[in-house]
């Protein structure tokens, strides 16, 4: 048999007949239907990730050791379809064969079609703990994404930003100049933690001026956002949280203000923003407990008399 005709069928026909395995112990020993079997063999039903696995344990082989070639076949095979794709993604993923992940997303990337779902693989693989491989979807994603002031790119480029800081502080200023244009992209309330986490970078780079303005962009949007949770609250309207309560990011830009300006030697304004600090927590304190009364009194319970500590 000669290397152009080699594939992933002909290398397993190739293994049972040399072996002399029949086909239907295969499938006995192996747990896969012998009507799936005797289907993917003769080429009329695609192999499926799980399969190939399968018979790369029975041949004795490394998992993944097929991936190269099936990558190859998966884009040669008119049937392809996302049903097939993803599962051999995240595979992919599990083994570390990001170059695999690399060559299928590229050639994935010649239909548009594919950018949402992949977007969407690639918010699973970070949710799973794979970052390499959502950081390889990304960059991808947005390299593709048409539309340049789309949400969809500003996310990708807020996960780039996140995935890619590491301890070289010259790469992380690189980082921090790419994603800067795309924070006013995303949502406020995602705006709220990439200005939290851009800030802190540049805390972390000594870079004052750039991180007393993301501090003010910060607790700006905080306070504006904060005043619309009322104003739907009130006429009884949901209002979605950010991952944070939003008296949080105030507070914290004004701490951040606060230690900005001790680091400066400018102590009135250090000493102006730590006031403003107890007044805002002063402030907190008393909605806090005025929520602990409200709730007290629709649940019938006795007044909660407390000092709330921080």
């Amino acid at each position: 048999m000669s290397i152009l005709d080699k594939t992933i069928r002909t290398e397993f026909l190739y293994y049972i007949e040399e072996n002399k395995i029949l086909l239907y112990h295969f499938a006995e020993k192996s747990g896969i239907n012998s009507g799936t079997l005797s289907r993917v063999i003769n080429g009329s039903q695609p192999i499926s990730v799980k399969i190939l696995d399968i018979m790369t344990e029975y041949m004795g082989l490394e998992d993944g050791y097929f991936y190269e070639q099936y990558v190859s076949e998966l884009f040669d095979d008119s049937t392809m379809n996302w049903r097939r794709l993803r599962p051999f993604i995240m595979r992919c993923a599990e083994l570390g064969k990001n170059d695999c992940i690399e060559r299928t997303v590229d050639l994935m990337m010649e239909n548009p079609a594919y950018i949402q779902q992949l977007f969407d693989c690639a918010e699973s693989l970070k949710a799973e703990g794979s970052a390499e491989a959502a950081l390889i979807i990304y960059r991808k994603v947005c390299e593709g994404e048409r539309y340049q002031h789309a949400e969809r790119l500003a996310i990708c480029q807020y996960r780039i930003f996140k995935l890619s800081i590491n301890h070289d502080q010259q790469n992380n200023l690189e980082c921090a100049v790419q994603f800067d244009p795309f924070v006013a992209r995303l949502n406020e309330l995602e705006q709220l933690d990439a200005l939290k986490d851009l800030m802190n970078l540049y805390l972390s780079l000594r870079r004052w001026d750039k991180a007393e303005q993301l501090a003010t962009r910060m607790g700006k949007l905080a306070r504006v956002q904060y005043k619309i949770k009322h104003q739907r609250i009130q006429v009884g309207k949901s209002y979605q949280e950010p991952s944070k309560a939003l008296f949080g990011y105030i507070l914290y830009s004004s701490l951040i203000k606060g230690a900005i300006a001790e680091e400066q030697n400018d102590y009135h304004q250090a000493l102006t923003m730590s006031q403003v600090t107890k007044i805002r927590i002063g402030l907190l304190r008393k909605i806090l407990w005025l929520s602990l009364q409200r709730n007290s009194f629709e649940s019938g319970q006795q007044p909660i008399d407390i000092s709330i500590r921080f």
